[in-house]
């Protein structure tokens, strides 16, 4: 037996063979039932649950080597017309006392649980939804555990719709036919028109020339704007160009699809850095931000937990610090206004002045020798 080699198909035919197999019978379901390609997933699910469960009496069930017995559950055909009922708690509520209690759905396949285990639920679609909706909008599929057959027999009620819109065939859909008095031109694609930017900024130009706008001389000089003389000014009503980064914080992350560096809101409602990457902020989710989706996917429920508590004590202790800084900033500030109102003590050549008698007058050296006599008799006089 030849080695497998990687990147060689044909040295791997019998997986090669299974895969191909699984595609083809992906292909004829989605023909079979006329739904659009994104029920791939569901498609590729029916096939490979069908040949698991298929009773052929050439060869054993995969099913039944699997777990020793055959398949219990009714084998049907992908995009079948089915009749399911979703019990009483999840009936629409809109619904009349008397209607009936069951819906009619279309088949979508079987709910597999972990360990391939079959606890008797089908994954369906309403028919109604299906039919009303457009044909690439996919319908959400209801997880039933009571359905049946209808007893005209196996039918595929979206086939009809995938085959007129897939030939053309409008009839019927909501469409005008070709044969009908319907002018068909307004389906048709139109041109783009090609918008002439000179003759737009002409009218422009004549409807500012009309109102006076952006021509002062029109009705006399203006007051004059202190703004205008000044450099960087910026007069009133005027456009000016602000740079939004420098108004909204962005942080720099990677992204994680295509591995380059990108900017975000740093208080972004959609988005978060999970550790520099970027992540998709949940509303509901316990997620750290700090923790990026891959990893949080693949813990366990302990570590998600020890994840958590550690994300709770790290919140915890920063708004300590946030708290206390807001305190000591507050506290520098009552202490500043505290020493502006206190009153300011003397100087020291005020206290001179205030505790000493004026100086007697001093006769400058200016004076006549008269009246130096003059005065010192006057003081022997008064002293007698």
């Amino acid at each position: 037996m030849s080695p497998v080699l990687d990147y060689v198909s044909k040295t791997n035919a019998v997986a090669e063979r299974n895969l191909r197999t699984t595609l083809e019978g992906t292909r004829a379901n989605l023909e079979q039932a006329g739904l659009h390609h994104s029920y791939w997933p569901h498609a590729a699910r029916h096939w490979c649950m069908s040949y698991s469960i298929d009773q052929d009496p050439e060869r054993t069930s995969p099913w039944k080597l699997r777990f020793g017995e055959d398949f219990k559950g009714p084998h049907i055909q992908f995009g079948a017309r089915i009749d399911y009922w979703t019990g009483p708690k999840n009936k629409p509520k809109k619904g009349l006392k008397f209607d009936p209690s069951s819906n009619p759905g279309v088949f979508l396949g079987y709910a597999i649980h972990p360990e391939f285990v079959w606890r008797k639920e089908y994954l369906v679609i309403p028919l109604k939804e299906a039919m009303e909706k457009d044909f690439a909008e996919p319908v959400s599929d209801i997880r039933v555990f009571n359905l049946s057959l209808p007893d005209t027999g196996i039918q595929f009620p979206l086939k009809g719709k995938y085959n007129a819109i897939r030939q053309g065939l409008y009839l019927g859909y909501g469409l005008p036919s070709k044969d009908s008095e319907f002018d068909l031109s307004v389906f048709d694609a139109k041109p783009i028109e090609r918008v002439d930017e000179d003759q737009v900024r002409d009218e422009v130009s004549a409807l500012f020339d009309a109102y006076g706008i952006g021509d002062p001389d029109r009705d006399g000089p203006g007051p004059s704007d202190p703004a205008a003389s000044q450099p960087g000014g910026v007069r009133e009503g005027e456009i000016v160009d602000v740079d939004v980064e420098d108004e909204i914080e962005m942080i720099v992350v990677i992204d994680p699809k295509t591995g380059k560096t990108i900017k975000i809101l740093k208080d972004s409602a959609s988005y978060c850095s999970a550790s520099g990457v970027k992540a998709r902020r949940y509303k509901g989710s316990s997620k750290p931000d700090s923790i990026p989706s891959d990893l949080w996917r693949d813990a366990s429920k302990a570590e998600r937990e020890r994840a958590k508590k550690l994300d709770l004590l790290e919140k915890a202790a920063k708004e300590h610090e946030d708290a206390r800084a807001r305190s000591e900033k507050l506290d520098k500030k009552v202490e500043r206004l505290e020493s502006k109102a206190k009153p300011k003590p003397p100087s020291p050549a005020e206290e001179d002045d205030s505790d000493h008698p004026p100086a007697m007058p001093v006769i400058s050296d200016s004076s006549s020798a008269s009246d130096k006599f003059v005065h010192r008799e006057k003081n022997s006089m008064t002293h007698e």
